[in-house]
């Protein structure tokens, strides 16, 4: 859940390398996250481009609302057609204004009917601040500079009527705040460190999660009770 620049983890799993993007550990997910929420709940589950339309199918099996970044090479066609092109063509219709393209179907092998978003932000003119002496040809700034110029292109299955373009936007941007947490957990520099752990088992690696997670919980409440 996203909360004051961060996010308050809910439920967190560790699968083996083997189910790595599996259909087996999303559907098992789900299904444990299910159980942990109020059953008078709806949430609508925001993810990144990693996750394909087996994702969003098996979300929508428990009556959920998903929200997603499409990217890469999935296609889009009318509803009722067979007009399949490349999700890219959609690029130079983007800009700074969000807007819907309402109603879509996705990926030709396994279609789903959602709304289609795209919005485009407007360049923060940020320079790669990476030292000259060290690491300055890793790729990493160019993949991630790619990345956030390219056009948004959203996809949904909420109803065209419950929320506006701008406000679909402005909920995916907070997705963001999601990764600011993976630092403050993976990284020895600025978090718990958890990347140096050299642990190949995923129930250890859950008893950590759940330690990391307290810890977190802990510093959360010690803020919020300094600021009053």
């Amino acid at each position: 859940v996203a909360l004051h620049g961060r996010s308050v983890t809910l439920y967190e799993k560790a699968f083996p390398l083997s189910e790595q993007c599996s259909k087996k550990a999303h559907d098992q997910f789900l299904a444990d996250l299910a159980s942990i929420l109020p059953s008078n709940t709806t949430p609508l589950i925001v993810s990144d481009a990693g996750f394909k339309v087996p994702w969003y199918k098996s979300v929508e099996k428990l009556g959920w609302y998903w929200l997603s970044r499409v990217r890469g090479k999935v296609q889009y066609a009318d509803l009722g057609a067979e007009n399949w092109k490349p999700i890219s063509n959609l690029h130079d219709m983007s800009s700074s204004h969000s807007k819907t393209l309402g109603y879509k179907r996705l990926t030709k092998s396994n279609p789903i009917s959602c709304q289609i978003l795209l919005y485009k932000s407007r360049s923060k003119g940020r320079k790669n601040q990476r030292s000259t002496r060290t690491h300055c040809h890793h790729p990493s700034p160019k993949i991630y500079s790619a990345s956030a110029k390219e056009p948004w292109i959203l996809a949904t299955n909420l109803p065209v009527e419950i929320r506006t373009p701008k406000q679909l936007v402005n909920i995916y941007s907070k997705r963001m705040q999601i990764e600011e947490t993976f630092r403050d957990l993976k990284s020895p520099a600025y978090g718990l460190g958890l990347r140096h752990s050299r642990t190949s088992s995923s129930e250890r690696f859950d008893i950590m999660l759940l330690i990391a997670l307290m810890l977190q919980l802990t510093c959360w409440l010690a803020g919020v009770h300094a600021q009053k």
